[in-house]
């Protein structure tokens, strides 16, 4: 397991410990207005500064990324970072005790140019475990352009989740048949697994929505879908 290294306290960022709408520690889902979260990035000061560093580890040969872990008395934020061993496309394991605000990292030039599928299960694991505090952000960056993944339906997610990703027989179909098989190729263009990823959380009824940020231009949050050919556009808020 990997113990968090704590690189800053006292951050501002907000208040408020974990959220709960959904009965299991986790924030309320975000159906009402599908704009709130990309309105919400693009004023979260923390947010924007960690993942323009973060940018900047796309021309390295590893993953690294921070962990956003409320501070008692969970009015301030303590930021902590990860750091991935040399040439492997995937963060440490972890665990967590308590709700966190949000996991931002780095995917590296030859890494995928979306969520992976180790990605989508730790989002999974989170969740499952009642860690995601109001407001959780899950975030990456790359070479070719950054993503937040957010839950909308968190019961969905779970459901999938219990079904495609809890164990590891489960995720390795998950991994190598619904995600390589269908939709996302290693290789693929930028442009083919955004449209990828998008169909396949909206054919899988994941419960999950994708946000995009062009390169590394973190002011302006785009929410993702495909028009009638599948391609992927910017929907309308």
């Amino acid at each position: 397991m990997f113990l968090f290294q704590d690189c800053s306290q006292g951050v501002e960022e907000g208040g408020g410990g974990g959220g709960g709408g959904n009965g299991n520690g986790n924030p309320p889902d975000s159906t009402n207005y599908p704009c709130a979260k990309a309105d919400s990035l693009e004023n979260a000061t923390i947010f924007k500064t960690l993942m323009t560093g973060l940018h900047t580890a796309t021309d390295s040969s590893f993953e690294f990324g921070y962990f956003l872990t409320p501070n008692p008395p969970f009015t301030n934020v303590g930021i902590n970072s990860v750091q991935g061993n040399l040439g492997a496309p995937y963060m440490p394991d972890f665990s967590l005790n308590n709700p966190i605000y949000g996991i931002f990292h780095s995917h590296f030039s030859g890494g995928m140019s979306i969520f992976s599928p180790a990605d989508v299960r730790t989002l999974y694991k989170i969740y499952k475990d009642g860690n995601a505090a109001q407001g959780f952000t899950y975030a990456i960056t790359t070479q070719t352009g950054s993503y937040v993944l957010e839950v909308n339906n968190v019961q969905a997610f779970l459901q999938y989740g219990d079904a495609h990703l809890q164990d590891d027989a489960s995720f390795n179909d998950f991994q190598w048949g619904t995600y390589a098989n269908n939709y996302i190729s290693e290789s693929g263009s930028h442009d083919g697994n955004e449209a990828g990823f998008l169909r396949m959380i909206g054919n899988e009824n994941m419960g999950l929505k994708l946000l995009s940020s062009d390169g590394n231009n973190f002011d302006n949050w785009k929410v993702k879908g495909l028009n009638a050919y599948g391609s992927s556009i910017n929907l309308p808020c």
